[in-house]
């Protein structure tokens, strides 16, 4: 396993974010422009002018001076306005075309925007937008910022999201599918219905993420921290959540069959109805009395997690609900499981 990798997004303190920056070395470079003029011209008219001109040229030529001033002045003034407009519009532009329907295009709009810087810090274009149903498959995202952006529906297969910010995001129904998600940050983010199969979540930050009835079979989530995170009817079938922290999360009715739990953290997580069949569980598997297991029941010390996990079982539980995965005869689950494959 890889050690858990440095925090993308903490940066160091700056005073001034990049855009300020930019707008104060225009200032000072207009000003040391306006006093080099200025010193030139009372140099030229208190100096050297008087000692070849009379009154009346020196007059002459000193309004002549001014107003080329002023024409320069202007025209810098004119010419950073437009500037300004014409990127105005350039990014008006690019933010529409990322949400366009065609993969290429898009993908195309958001490599424009990451050359233009404006998809960094304060600049960052995309944060909390709404960009529904993006087709965005294969995309190199690596470490944006996605953060309260409005992603339903939208299309992410095999994109590269590797340490990349999504909290708070709205990712209903998006697929994300062989997505590489590794030490990203999806803390809140609502995944109803989402499609992470088969996705790389290797310690990647899920506290308090919303995934009721979300897809993640075979996905890997090493080392993630799932901590309150609601996982309601899930399917995590084959799921890898070695070490992985599902401290007080939501796991009722999720489908468990076959996924790694080795040195998972179950402490205070609701099992209720869970499907646990064939899941790995060992001696560093924690729960404790506050966990809630698949019957009803709350975890003990001498609880035999072997009557969830091995159908050879002389007491093997199986759930009557209509909706739990470990009911053999759900019609409900067998459908999801169609729907998923």
């Amino acid at each position: 396993m890889t050690a858990t990798p440095i925090d993308p997004f903490a940066h160091p303190n700056h005073n001034i974010s990049r855009r300020q920056q930019r707008n104060f070395n225009e200032i000072v470079l207009a000003v040391i422009v306006a006093i080099v003029m200025i010193g030139i011209g009372r140099w030229l008219f208190l100096t050297e002018l008087p000692r070849i001109m009379g009154e009346d040229e020196i007059s002459f030529f000193g309004n002549l001076f001014s107003e080329g001033f002023g024409i320069i002045i202007t025209v810098i003034i004119v010419d950073r306005l437009n500037q300004r407009r014409a990127d105005n519009a350039l990014r008006d532009e690019l933010v529409s075309q990322v949400g366009s329907q065609s993969n290429d295009f898009a993908i195309d709009g958001l490599r424009r925007l990451k050359e233009k810087g404006w998809l960094s810090d304060e600049d960052n274009l995309l944060r909390g937008k709404a960009i529904r149903s993006a087709k965005w498959q294969g995309a190199d995202l690596e470490k944006i910022d996605l953060s309260k952006a409005d992603l339903g529906g939208a299309n992410l297969t095999e994109a590269n999201l590797l340490y990349a910010n999504l909290s708070q995001a709205i990712l209903w129904s998006a697929n994300l599918s062989e997505a590489d998600l590794e030490g990203g940050n999806l803390s809140q983010a609502i995944l109803w219905f989402a499609n992470l199969s088969e996705a790389d979540l290797e310690g990647t930050n899920m506290n308090g993420a919303d995934l009721p009835d979300a897809n993640l079979n075979k996905a890997d989530l090493w080392g993630a921290n799932l901590n309150k995170a609601n996982l309601e009817c899930a399917n995590l079938t084959e799921t890898n959540l070695e070490d992985a922290n599902l401290n007080k999360a939501n796991l009722w009715g999720a489908n468990l069959t076959e996924a790694d739990l080795d040195g998972a953290n179950l402490s205070a997580a609701n099992l209720r109805h869970a499907n646990l069949q064939d899941a790995i569980i060992d001696e560093i598997t924690r729960f404790d009395e506050t966990t809630r297991l698949p019957d009803g029941t709350y975890w003990t010390p001498g609880t035999d997690m072997s009557r969830f996990t091995d159908p050879n079982h002389p007491n093997f539980w199986r759930s009557t609900h209509s909706n739990s995965p470990a009911n053999p005869n759900s019609e409900w689950w067998k459908r999801r499981l169609a729907e998923n494959k």
